[in-house]
């Protein structure tokens, strides 16, 4: 499924199974706005953090393609599944994304955090997760939002 299209409308990130049946995060790119998608290719991502059947889906890119921010799907301290939202960066575009940084939200579950966007203009991070009050799905803003890599 369709998660991002970036500003300029020439690189679409999505969500979509591996060969092994789970979601993973995919990115198409085009040469220009009257030309067909490239076919999509799986994001390469090293870490020793995720285990080996970790997700991290609903992602976009900065601008330099250095960092991508999603939701990652991760056990916790009693090896349930939770997922947080994250950062992960890699030092040139040549390189798999390779260092992960976790975004810890107080007061707010983590077990139900989704499509997280940050807006470098606003320094604001949106994204949807639970109201504590009712559990109902709620849009999320974090101003003046400091993210792990400058953006």
């Amino acid at each position: 499924a369709p998660r991002w299209v970036m500003n300029d409308g020439m690189t679409i990130y999505l969500d979509m199974k591996d060969s092994n049946g789970v979601y993973r995060s995919w990115v198409s790119h085009r040469k220009s706005h009257s030309e067909n998608w490239s076919q999509p290719r799986q994001i390469q991502i090293e870490t020793s953090v995720f285990p080996p059947s970790y997700r991290f889906t609903q992602v976009s890119a900065s601008t330099d393609d250095l960092s991508l921010n999603g939701i990652a799907y991760l056990p916790n301290e009693k090896g349930e599944i939770e997922s947080s939202i994250g950062v992960l960066s890699r030092k040139s575009i040549s390189e798999p994304y390779g260092e992960f940084s976790r975004i810890e939200v107080a007061g707010i579950s983590s077990k139900s955090r989704q499509r997280p966007l940050f807006i470098k203009a606003t320094n604001e991070l949106f994204f949807v997760a639970p109201n504590p009050r009712d559990g109902n799905d709620d849009l999320w803003v974090i101003k003046n939002f400091k993210m792990p890599r400058d953006w």
